[in-house]
């Protein structure tokens, strides 16, 4: 899957946890730095 405007990955997160290959972009740096802090606090490797 690819999500355009993937924010923080309210979407994305969810389905890629149910074992979906999930991809996106977003053209906001600041959703993508959250999507990062998320993904670090969490241990995980953001679908960016």
């Amino acid at each position: 899957m690819f999500e355009f405007g993937i924010g923080t990955g309210r979407i994305a997160r969810p389905l890629s946890n149910q074992g979906y290959s999930v991809k996106g972009v977003d053209n906001s740096r600041e959703m993508l730095d959250r999507l990062n802090e998320k993904s670090d606090a969490r241990s995980e490797s953001p679908p960016v």
